[in-house]
């Protein structure tokens, strides 16, 4: 996007690296939210499990 405003070709190089950065940020941005969404996932699954084993245990109690 910038490239074209600039003649000096080390000044172009610069820009040219500071995208791709920007673009490998972005990337692992990505990557980081992917991971907290499952890490979330996972964590809602074990309080739901737990939660169950402990009404099935109470159930139990109850019975006897």
């Amino acid at each position: 996007e910038f490239v074209p405003m600039c003649f000096d070709s080390e000044t172009i190089e610069r820009i040219e690296l500071a995208s791709n950065q920007v673009e490998i940020i972005a990337q692992c941005a990505r990557k980081v939210a992917g991971t907290a969404e499952t890490l979330g996932a996972v964590q809602q699954e074990y309080r739901i499990s737990r939660a169950i084993f402990l009404a099935d245990r109470y159930l139990k109690i109850l019975r006897n």
